[in-house]
C-alpha cells in the first residue's frame, strides 16, 4: 500500500483560546480521512454531528504521516464554530502543543 498519510479530525472545547495557558476543556479525534478535502467537507458540513450541540466549539484537522511519531510537525488546518465551522488560526493557548489525534 503506498498510502503514507492520512487526515485525522479532532474535536476540542477550548473555553478561553486567547489565554497563554493550555485551556482545553477536552478533545476527541473522531474520524480519519484518505485526503484533506474529504475531512475539510465532512468539518465544514458537521457530518455526525462533531459539534455535539455545543460541547466542541474548535476542529481541526491534521496530515499524519505513517510510523513512530507521524503527527509531529504535521500540517493542520484549524476551524472555531460560528453557526457551522469556519476556518481560524490555531488558538494561542495551545501555541506550544504538537499533536491532537495521536499525541
Amino acid at each position: 500500500m503506498d498510502r503514507k498519510t492520512i487526515f485525522v479530525v479532532t474535536t476540542l472545547q477550548i473555553d478561553e483560546p486567547s489565554s497563554q495557558e493550555y485551556n482545553v476543556a477536552r478533545k476527541r479525534s473522531v474520524g480519519w480521512f484518505p485526503t484533506f478535502g474529504s475531512a475539510k467537507d465532512a468539518v465544514l458540513g458537521n457530518h455526525c454531528d462533531i459539534y455535539e450541540a455545543g460541547h466542541y466549539n474548535y476542529a481541526v484537522i491534521e496530515e499524519i504521516h505513517w510510523g513512530f511519531y507521524g503527527n509531529l510537525g504535521s500540517e493542520e488546518v484549524w476551524f472555531l464554530w460560528n453557526e457551522g465551522y469556519t476556518e481560524t488560526k490555531r488558538p494561542q493557548c495551545l501555541h506550544s502543543v504538537a499533536g491532537f489525534s495521536l499525541g
